[in-house]
């Protein structure tokens, strides 16, 4: 399930029909953004409609992104192109769009947010971010090596279902007679000190003389 956070500065029908079109369960909010507690958003995806000469929003924009508890994904959309808006966004990596561009330019945007938001690259507060190979847990990034990044991912994608040590070699590490199902002990184990230590979790569960299942 996905939820977006949208902030309303002012409105447009239209172009709200086409988000809630690509992301199901919006959350409507007139609140100041600075008093929202993003860390409770399933999907932390902030849009904001602004107007062009709001320096005030920028400036609370900056600071929800100077946070811990910051939007992965920020959206600016104005009336009118503002070249303000634009450069901030620019400098920042964050999408823009202003409501007299072509319609079809947003929807670009929220297909690749739609994507990169894929539901098999989540599991409760873990979400792998696939093109930037980035992971966070309860909106704080953690670093993985390649071989803990797909090794999460697998017990991510089959959450719930016991996976044997073999299939984890096969599947992550390629089928190799040389390897021992050692190394993945060694590795659940790193994983863990990374997650389950850090944040006082337990998502990685062993499964007794057979593998490990994330839950």
């Amino acid at each position: 399930m996905k939820y977006i956070l949208y902030f309303s500065e002012f409105f447009d029908a239209n172009i709200f029909a086409l988000i809630e079109s690509v992301f199901q369960n919006v959350i409507v909010t007139s609140k100041d953004l600075m008093s929202i507690d993003y860390s409770q958003l399933k999907v932390c995806l902030l849009i904001l409609f602004i107007p062009n000469n709001s320096a005030v929003i920028l400036d609370k924009i900056t600071n929800i992104l100077q946070s811990n508890s910051k939007p992965k994904k920020l959206i600016l959309i104005s009336s009118k192109f503002c070249e303000k808006i634009s450069n901030f966004a620019l400098e920042r990596s964050l999408y823009y769009y202003s409501i007299d561009r072509p319609i079809f330019e947003l929807s670009s945007i929220l297909t690749q947010l739609l994507d990169s938001y894929d539901s098999s690259n989540r599991f409760k507060d873990i979400v792998l971010e696939e093109n930037s190979r980035k992971v966070f847990v309860k909106d704080i990034e953690i670093q993985l090596s390649n071989m803990e990044f797909g090794l999460l991912k697998y017990l991510v994608q089959n959450s719930g279902r016991a996976i044997s040590k073999l299939e984890l070699l096969e599947q992550v590490w390629g089928h190799r007679a040389s390897i021992s199902t050692r190394t993945v002990d060694v590795h659940v184990a790193r994983l863990r000190k990374k997650i389950d230590s850090v944040f006082d979790t337990k998502y990685i569960q062993t499964v007794h003389c057979y593998g490990y299942l994330i839950a």
